[in-house]
């Protein structure tokens, strides 16, 4: 089915041919005449010449008017876009003589009305030069005419589809990516009440102040994963003060084994995905074993508008399976929002991932 934004733009095209051809036709027929001296023996030729090329417009037009309908016609009856071309333009050839006869016999009338003579007398008069010309004019308004109008359409509307179907690929990705986000959320908040509540109940035996502390962040954490709204992408601000709970948490969980630095300046403004420098901190912390004496040092850093999420590498010697969660759910959902991919570094002794900040929120960059 032809939508209206189609409709809109094919009807635009079909302005646009009839009037270039209007133009190409009259400056035709008049250099024709000037050639042959016809139009200055005959200067009121002129308006006789203004009145054959609305005709012609008007040909072209109904031409073009004319394959819209038929390929919305069709569209409803076959799905294969070659074939209905095919259909429309061997249709719209027959029927587009039907405008050309109509305007001829009104251009007759007038001209007698106006001149005392028909037009259509010296267009068949083929002993006349200027009736050649006019001539070879019709005959490629019905077949070259046509066959300009059927390349011109139909390359219209296989672009506009594809432009359509790209775009209803790329909602669908959004809904994927919505769906993921919030599975996301649902497996984060119970992985960490999970190993929170355990190290809460071990605190308020041993540290009860700790544990006051540790109450704190974790229902500070709490409150803005349940809140964080439903949107694609949170502010630079929200998402830190976020991370920042997180990793008070794993520190008193961990203590002197686990050392995190962050180097943003409080004044960047943006926004991320929802999660992102969480995730990255999760998994920095999941994937490494540390202790006392080998530490595992977590950087957060700001350069050009990235972020950066450094640690060192120390892998742990039994295998942990993934929840799903890590950078693959980032990298998918990062790239249907922004266009771009994290930038993953995999060298030596460290690991870091680096995402640009995006400008807006929920769209491209």
């Amino acid at each position: 089915m032809m939508d209206k934004e189609l409709f809109k733009r094919l009807h635009l095209i079909s302005i646009s041919f009839s009037v270039i051809l209007a133009v190409l036709a009259l400056g035709i027929i008049v250099a024709s005449q000037v050639y042959f001296s016809d139009l200055l023996r005959f200067p009121h030729m002129l308006l006789g010449d203004l009145l054959l090329t609305l005709v012609f417009a008007f040909v072209a037009y109904t031409i073009c008017v004319g394959y819209i309908f038929f390929v919305k016609y069709f569209t409803k009856k076959n799905d294969n876009q070659f074939k209905i071309g095919v259909r429309a333009f061997r249709i719209n050839i027959l029927l587009s003589l039907i405008p050309f006869l109509i305007g001829g016999k009104a251009l007759e009338l007038i001209s007698r009305s106006i001149f005392a003579q028909s037009v259509s007398i010296n267009l068949f008069r083929f002993n006349h030069p200027t009736s050649w010309i006019l001539l070879i004019i019709l005959i490629g308004t019905f077949f070259f005419g046509n066959l300009i109008v059927y390349i011109i359409m139909n390359y219209v509307i296989l672009i506009h589809n594809k432009a359509k179907l790209e775009l209803e690929n790329t909602q669908l990705k959004m809904k994927n990516m919505e769906a993921a986000y919030l599975q996301l959320k649902n497996q984060i908040q119970p992985h960490f009440l999970f190993n929170a509540l355990n190290t809460l109940k071990s605190l308020i035996k041993k540290q009860p102040a700790t544990a006051e502390e540790y109450l704190k962040h974790l229902s500070d954490l709490l409150r803005k994963m349940i809140s964080q709204n439903q949107g694609n992408t949170v502010s630079l601000t929200d998402e830190m003060e976020l991370c920042t709970d997180y990793i008070e948490l794993q520190k008193t969980r961990f203590g002197e084994s686990l050392e995190f630095l962050n180097n943003i300046p409080e004044n960047i403004k943006g926004f991320l995905p929802g999660f992102a420098i969480q995730q990255l901190l999760e998994n920095a912390i999941k994937h490494n074993a540390f202790t006392t004496d080998k530490p595992l040092f977590i950087n957060i850093s700001y350069k050009d508008r990235t972020i950066t999420v450094r640690n060192n590498k120390q892998e742990k010697n039994y295998f942990e399976e993934s929840t799903g969660t890590g950078l693959i759910n980032l990298s998918e959902r990062y790239r249907i929002i922004s266009g771009d991919d994290i930038i993953i570094n995999d060298s030596g002794g460290f690991f870091s991932v680096t995402i640009k900040i995006l400008d807006y929120e929920n769209s491209n960059n």
